[in-house]
């Protein structure tokens, strides 16, 4: 139980000037449920961050809070949806059932060479693509390779548990995502392409992929979510709550 993840303070989210997030269980499907989750979004909202989860887990048959998957996204309004193969059976669905590419959404692309290369063909037939930071300031190399960005999106996985290992299997380090690594690949972006260029991947064409109404852009009757930075610090955050 060691590399059970401690769920996320609000504080935590809003230092790293992030007002809007998407949580999920992830591969802890065993020690946690839906309804625990749900909760905690429901916590997050109250303290004025805006707060989805995504329905469902790594465990089959999967946790829902209703009866289906189907349930939880139609009658619940904060609940959007939740190898070594890549995107083959992304792109084997795709070729032998009349589906939108719109209804997959792979995240971790930039985890290994075989899985990028998939998202790129993705990426060229319409599809979103989504790169997991680790506030290196190497998300830059994957995003130059992409013809269209408007629709790839960068994620922190944040309060996710790692672990290494030794060469006999035994656990070498166990850890957690820190959610400031979105803050620092985008410091690290912003630095290298300027505000206009950077922004999107974080906020507008997340708002866009998911679905999310009102947020991602600063329009008028848009929920006034502002981030103040000076000298790559945050200095002020404005959100619902305020």
């Amino acid at each position: 139980f060691i590399s059970r993840a401690r769920p996320i303070a609000a504080h935590e989210i809003l230092d790293a000037g992030i007002t809007t997030v998407i949580g999920l269980l992830g591969t802890d499907g065993y020690t946690r449920n839906t309804k625990e989750l749900f909760a905690k979004a429901k916590e997050l909202t109250q303290k004025g961050v805006h707060t989805y989860i995504l329905t469902g887990s790594y465990t089959y048959p999967t946790y829902t809070l209703t009866d289906s998957v189907e349930d939880d996204i139609v009658f619940i309004d904060s609940i959007l949806g939740d190898e070594k193969q890549g995107l083959t059976p992304v792109f084997h669905a795709l070729e032998r059932a009349d589906i939108p590419v719109s209804l997959f959404q792979p995240t971790h692309c930039s985890r290994n060479p075989h899985l990028f290369k998939d998202a790129l063909k993705f990426a060229e037939m319409g599809g979103t693509v989504d790169l997991t930071c680790e506030g290196d300031g190497k998300i830059l190399e994957f995003i130059k390779q992409f013809k269209d960005t408007s629709k790839v999106t960068i994620s922190s996985d944040a309060q996710g548990s790692w672990s290494t290992y030794n060469e006999d299997g035994s656990i070498k380090e166990i850890g957690i995502t820190p959610v400031s690594n979105l803050k620092k690949e985008f410091i690290s972006l912003k630095n290298a392409l300027g505000y206009e260029k950077a922004l999107p991947f974080f906020t507008q064409n997340v708002a866009q992929v998911l679905g999310l109404k009102n947020t991602g852009v600063i329009k008028e009757g848009f929920d006034c979510d502002l981030v103040i930075w000076k000298d790559d610090e945050i200095k002020h955050i404005i959100t619902k709550k305020d």
